[in-house]
This record gives structure tokens, sequence and C-alpha cells, in this order.
């Protein structure tokens, strides 16, 4: 794939990136060098997080050709961690103490990651900064054995991921192959200023899949994209998050400004996904010139349950092919799935969505708008689309739906249902 020129993401605080690998005349430090061994067996953790708490400000610790094996490795700012072989996680549980976290929006305590950057605090500051993650190589998170052990030692919530990153500004991922989180793959939380650059995220093979397999997770994150990146995932391949239910809503950190383009989806569960956990609100999200191909869930979707609470506003849906989904376009707040703990106040608001030159074929359904009788979703527009399913579009509690220029072959049933909803324009296309 093509890098997109910087003309089409000149926002300011790309320029933050430079900072980690030009601040400093830098040292580069290769691992072997402190007596780790890329055999596949030997246990590296401490070797190289030795290389790494000698770090200073802009060296890269290298990780060469081989296999190395290690547990939980915390990095530091002002670092570049290079790896051109595969960084491989230990299966043995004492390798990844249990750490303050977040999970499917809830802050408990997990087992630390492979790769961890910074501590969680919803009100303090940046604690790790300018960081790239890059090469050509390979994490794997070893989750296919370790994420069933975390489960069983300390419940389905404390399992890792492959990186995480919490309270963390100015990180570059990109070049990896990143895969077989004992959860989630990749997840920041409460971070600013990310970019995931050709990556593939892979959390599933032909026989098994990591149970919530997700791609990339931003969680209260600000200033996101990802770009260029491939997804075979386990379950959604890109999931925007922010909290959940009345946690979520009082700890308020949104995700916004976050752009998702050139990215590919082939066979993951699901898609590109904003929610479930929504709770601290999602806004100004921009997903362009993507594909999404063959997935058991949604296509495009953003979902949310009655006792979020929360808003997600100004989201564009742009130039995206898909094939064989089971919903090409969701937009509901009546999802069902992952509702346990009290509810918010106040139930969650979804409006100002956008859906504009969008192909589907193959798609079970092709358009799902659902609101809640006390929170209709507002201001949905469909605009050169066209979309063949086995059903059509349904509509129900919604206000100020428009379809313009929007063609929908279903196999059976209407072409479009409209429910319990007001000001729907187009659906007698």
């Amino acid at each position: 794939m093509k890098i997109p020129s910087s003309s089409r993401f000149a926002t300011p605080f790309l320029l933050a990136f430079c900072f980690a690998a030009t601040c400093c005349a830098a040292t580069t430090r290769d691992v072997t060098q402190s007596g780790a061994v890329g055999d596949g067996s030997t246990d590296n953790t401490s070797a190289i997080q030795s290389v790494i708490d000698a770090c200073q400000a802009g060296d890269t610790v290298v990780i060469p050709e081989g296999t190395f094996v290690s547990g939980a490795l915390f990095l530091k700012s002002n670092m570049t961690l290079e790896i051109d072989g595969t960084l491989k996680g230990s299966t043995n549980l004492s390798d990844y103490p249990l750490i303050p976290c977040r999970y499917e929006g809830w802050e408990l305590n997990c087992y630390a990651s492979l790769l961890t950057l910074g501590k969680r605090d919803q009100t303090g500051p940046y604690n790790i900064t300018n960081v790239i993650i890059d090469g050509s190589g390979v994490i794997d998170a070893s989750g296919l054995e370790l994420g069933p052990a975390e489960k069983k030692k300390s419940g389905n919530r404390a399992r890792g991921r492959a990186i995480c990153m919490m309270n963390a500004q100015n990180i570059t991922v990109r070049g990896l192959t990143v895969s077989y989180g004992p959860a989630w793959t990749v997840h920041p939380i409460y971070s600013d200023n990310l970019l995931f650059d050709h990556l593939r995220l892979i959390s599933k093979n032909d026989t098994t899949r990591i149970a919530n397999g997700d791609g990339i997770d931003p969680d209260s994150c600000t200033n996101v994209r990802i770009t260029n990146c491939y997804f075979h995932t386990g379950d959604d391949s890109i999931a925007i998050k922010s909290g959940k239910n009345l946690e979520g809503y009082t700890i308020a950190k949104p995700s916004q400004h976050i752009i998702v383009d050139h990215c590919t989806v082939d066979n993951s569960m699901g898609g590109i996904v904003i929610g479930s956990e929504m709770s601290g609100g999602v806004s100004d999200v921009q997903v362009s010139d993507c594909s999404i191909s063959h997935t058991s869930w949604e296509g495009l979707d953003i979902k949310s349950s009655p006792g979020r609470g929360g808003t997600v506003q100004n989201v564009s849906f742009s130039n995206v092919t898909m094939e064989k989904v089971r919903v090409a376009i969701r937009i509901t707040t009546a999802y069902t799935t992952n509702n346990d703990g009290q509810a918010a106040p106040v139930p969650p608001t979804l409006k100002g969505v956008k859906c504009e030159n969008i192909t589907c074929t193959g798609a079970a359904k092709a358009i799902e708008v659902a609101g809640l009788p006390n929170s209709p979703i507002t201001d949905v527009q469909f605009n050169n689309c066209n979309l063949s399913a086995n059903k059509g579009a349904t509509v129900d509690h919604a206000d100020s739906v428009s379809f313009t220029n929007v063609t929908i072959n279903a196999s059976s049933g209407p072409k479009f249902s409209v429910t319990n909803s007001t000001n729907v324009t187009g659906a007698d296309q």
C-alpha cells in the first residue's frame, strides 16, 4: 500500500513524532550484547529490560533476527525499540505482574502486557512520552496459551495485551506484525498523539482465535491515526472506546480526533467499530479509504447499550468497500452484550454520522439504525451508497435520517423499513 502524503493528514500533533528520533545523539543497543539469546527458549526478560533501563534519551534498543522469549517489558520515554526478529511472549505467569489497567471499560488490575508503556492515572499527566516501536519483525505475545492461563488464575478481564500504553503521549508503532495478545492486541488508554502505521494485527489462525482478540482499541485517547494497517483478528479489528456505564461516564475522558485510513480488514470477526464502551464520549472520527471483507459481524459499526450514557458525534465513514459482512452499516444504542455494572444516569446519545461512497456486496443486511425511545439517533446521512444484501435498511427510533443516491439491492423483504422515526427522507428510492 502507498503511504498517504503528509498533506492528507497535516495536523500539528504529528510534528511531535520527530522528537523521539532526533532529539539527541543516539546510541544503538543490541540486546544480544547484554546476554539475550534468540534461540526461542531462553528467558530474556531480565537481559532485555536491563538494556531498556540503561537507555539515554534518543537511544535505540534493537532486537535482531532470532526468536527472543521474554515476559513483560516496561519501556521508558525518549527511546526507540527496533524489532527485526521475533519478540515472543513467555507463557510463565510469573513473568507478568498484575498492574493497574483498564479493560472492557472498567479500571482494574490486569497482567502487564508484553510491551507496557506508562502507568494508568485517570487524572494525572502523561507519564511516558516520545517512544517509537518499529522494525521489520514480529511481536507474538503467546496469547493462545497465556490468555487462558491468565483467565483461569485471575479472571477474564485480568488478561494482558501484546502492547498496552497508559497516559502515553507521542507514540509511534509501525512496520511490525503484532499478534496474539492474551486479550486485545494493542490497547492505548488515556493517551495522546498516537500513530499506528503499516502494522499487521493478527489474533486468529485457521483453527482458533483469541477470545476478545480486537486489533487496536484506542480507549479515551486523543489525536490518533491508524493508517495502512492489515487486520486478521478474532474480534473487532478496530474498536474506539471511552469507558463503560457509570464509571466511564463519571471519568468522562473522551476519545477524540481519530483518523482511520487505507486499512484492510480481512476475515476478521468484526470490522471498524465505535463502542460498545463509549460512556466517556467519542467525537470527530474519520474513517476513509478502507476495505472490509468476510467478517462474521458488522463492517462499519457504532454500538452502545441503554446504560452507557455518553455521546458519539461527528463521525464520518467514506470511500469504504465491503464484501460478505453481517451488517454493512450499523448504528445502534440497543446493543445487548457486555452490560454488567451500574448504568449511567442518562441514556447514550448518537448524532451527526455521515456515510458516503460506501459499497458492499454479499451482506446479510445493508443498514441498521436503531435508537431508543428516550434517545433517538439523530442527524444521520447516507450519500452515494450501493449496497447488496439479503435484507435491506431498517430505521427505528431515529430523527433526521437522509438517504441520497442510495441503492439497496435486497434479495428478501423491503429495501427500506422505517418505524418510530421522524424526518426520514429518501427511503422510497
